[in-house]
Parts: C-alpha cells; structure tokens; sequence
C-alpha cells in the first residue's frame, strides 16, 4: 500500500469516535422518524466499515480518494421494508432528517435497462446537518458523509444471494446460469409486486368493513375472519359488558387481547359480524349473571376484561342446548387444558340454568 492510502487509513483510526458518534445519530434519526410516521420495516441496521475491509478496497482504487472525507461508505445504514413501495416513504423521511448529496445518491431501480432483472436498491449518500446535531469538540461528524441503502425484504434477499454466490466476480457465468439468475430475479420481482397488490387489497377490504360498520343490517353481509374483526374491535363491541361486569365490586379493568376469541367464535357458529352483534344481543345478560353471582361477595380489585368474553362464549353454548362437556372443549380452547376444566364446565351449566331459572 502506497503512502497516499497509508495517510487515509491513519485519517480512519483518528475518526473512529466520530464515525460512532454519527452511527448513533443516524440509527436514532432512522427509527424515530420511520416509528413517527407509523411505517412498519423489517430492519434498520448501521455498521463501521472494518480497517482491514477499508484497506482492501483502498488497494484497488486509493488514487480515487483524496482524503478520508471522499470515501463514503466509512459508515453505513440500511432499512428493509417489507414492501418495495415503502422504499420511497422512507426515502422521503430520510430526504427530511438528513442532508442528501445527490450527486452522488443513486437509485438502482431506475438505472437498471427495462429488458433485465437484477439487484434493485436507492442508495442516498447523506451529511448530518447541524439541526440534528452539533457539537464543537466533533466538527467532522457535520463534514463526514455516509451511506444509507433502502430496498425490500426481496431485494434484500436476492442481494444477499446474488452476494454468496459470488455472481459479481470477475469470472463470467455461462449463459445457462445467467439466464438462472435473470429468471429468479424477475419472480422476485413479480412477487414484490403481487405482495404490494395484496396489500391493496386487504387495505381496500378492511375500508369497506369499516363503512359497513356504521350499517347494522350490513354486517351479515360480513364474514367473520382475522380483518373483519379487527376493524369491528375498532367500534370497542364488548365495552359495554366489560364495564357492566367491573362496576359489580368497582374493579379496574385489565385488557386482555380479544383476538384470542376469534376461533372460538368461529367454534360457535359465528360466521359473520351479524351474528357476533346477534351474540351480544342475546348472550351479554347472560353473560353479566355469571360474572356478577362469581363475583358477588368477593374483594376483587383487578377484572379481566377476558372474562366477558369467556362468559358470552359460555352463554352461548347454554343458549345453544350445549352442555358440560362442550363448554369443557371451550375451555382447552380458550385456555388451554386442566384437571380442574371438567369441574369448571360443570358449575357454569349448573350457573347458566340457576340464573334463568330465577
């Protein structure tokens, strides 16, 4: 290695600190602002590139650089989405926090000829501005610049692979096995695609679900499933029996997850969210009897809000001519198996009959 090279890499270890310093900053601004705007992402990461790889890459192409400042991949980030249009939201977030040289900023996906499939990422080449931060003692963490990658979990998977294998080297395929890799790079491209589609889709379903919510007559045109659920829990159904059930002993309500109930509601027949506003109809007085007789005379300070729910899926068995054994099956399926759910199965048949009785 030439005393040029030599000069930058002695730059590089008297930068260490301030390559951490910014590493910091820029991992900090990347999830507060992505986690701000609500975008989900399957990874942002940052790395320091190693002294042995930068002396590497300074053997082969040294004369490049005039000094350490040039060199601009010293420090490196990379956020995954996991859809290939969430690439541009997060673009424009970095566009806002970051200084952007664009001269030297590259979008791979749109240089990339229409006829060929492969490696698809943005590459922005960013500063830290003194609005983020400043600081005297490190006037280089202002002056350094740094990498940022963007691209989906696809493209990153397809980089990741193309990498292993070594496609890049300086040894030509032959046409059988690029052709391969052009093939593979296309379905994943028509995947990331088809994923986005989806998306839409279910983003275009669930808007729908929502406007019927508003209908009562509407929801038996509903089915009952993980999304239209969901958007349902939005309008807050159970509230009304759940705090019915806490104000028996003024109990504080701790929440439990409803989409636990989902498959046993599905387990009692409920098809669409006619039937589960049916269920609530029929099954809350019920439901509220239980709790209160379980309740009644007892010092409980905490309620779970999972126990409306239980006593709506118990109520409905009853109503349904279920007996011990099917709300014991209820039980495994709520919460898990026991030796004590055939004795608990029995006392609630016995309780439902008691309280419609009286």
């Amino acid at each position: 290695m030439d005393k040029h090279c030599e000069a930058i890499l002695g730059e590089y270890r008297k930068a260490l600190p301030d390559y951490g310093i910014m590493q910091d900053i820029v991992l900090e601004q990347l999830e507060g602002a992505i986690s701000e705007s609500g975008l989900a992402v399957n990874a942002v990461a940052a790395r320091i590139k190693a002294e042995e790889s930068l002396a590497g890459k300074l053997d082969l192409k040294g004369q490049k650089y005039r000094a350490l400042a040039d060199v601009t991949d010293i420090l490196g980030a990379r956020v995954v989405t996991y859809f290939a249009d969430d690439v541009d939201e997060v673009a424009r977030l970095i566009e806002s926090v970051f200084e952007v040289d664009w001269e030297n900023s590259i979008d791979k996906r749109a240089v990339l000829d229409p006829d060929r499939f492969g490696y698809l990422s943005l590459h922005y080449v960013c500063r830290i501005p003194k609005a983020v931060y400043h600081n005297a003692a490190h006037p280089n963490v202002n002056v350094y610049r740094f990498e940022i990658q963007l691209r989906s979990v696809l493209q990153h998977v397809w980089a990741e692979i193309q990498h292993d294998l070594g496609y890049k080297s300086s040894y030509p395929l032959p046409k059988e096995l690029t052709r391969e890799f052009n093939r593979l790079a296309g379905l994943l491209e028509i995947a990331d695609e088809e994923f986005e589609n989806i998306r839409g889709g279910i983003e275009e379903y669930c808007g729908q679900v929502r406007r019927s919510l508003k209908d009562r007559a509407a929801l038996d045109d509903i089915s009952l499933n993980e999304a239209s659920y969901d958007q349902w829990l939005t309008s807050s159904p159970f509230e009304p029996l759940v705090q019915r059930i806490a104000s028996v002993n003024g109990a504080d309500v701790e929440r439990s997850n409803p989409l636990v109930y989902l498959d046993a509601f599905r387990w009692l027949g409920k098809g669409t969210l006619g039937d589960m506003a049916r269920l609530l109809d029929d099954d809350s007085d019920l439901a509220f009897e239980i709790a209160h007789r379980q309740m009644q005379g007892k010092d409980i300070d905490i309620f779970f809000s999972g126990v409306a729910l239980l006593n709506l899926c118990v109520a409905d068995v009853f109503h349904q001519g279920g007996d011990a054994a099917r709300v014991e099956e209820l039980l495994e399926m709520i919460q898990g198996k026991g030796p004590r759910n055939a004795r608990k199965a029995e006392r609630l048949i016995e309780l439902c009959g008691e309280i419609e009785r009286a």
